[in-house]
C-alpha cells in the first residue's frame, strides 16, 4: 500500500509539474479540468488502494 502511494504521488508531482510549466499557454478552463481529473484519479486510487491492499 505504501509503494501504491508513493508511487502516485510521483506521478501526480510529475503532472503538476508539467501543468505549471505549461500554465502560460493554457486558459483557466483547462487548468480547472486538469485539477479535476487529478483529483478524481486520487479518489479512485485511493478506493483501489482500501479495497486490494489487504
Amino acid at each position: 500500500m505504501v509503494v501504491g502511494m508513493l508511487a502516485f504521488s510521483v506521478v501526480i508531482i510529475i503532472i503538476s509539474a508539467v501543468i505549471s510549466k505549461r500554465r502560460d499557454n493554457m486558459d483557466r478552463a483547462e487548468i480547472a479540468t486538469y485539477i479535476v481529473l487529478i483529483a478524481w484519479g486520487s479518489l479512485m486510487f485511493g478506493l483501489f488502494l482500501a479495497k486490494f491492499s489487504r
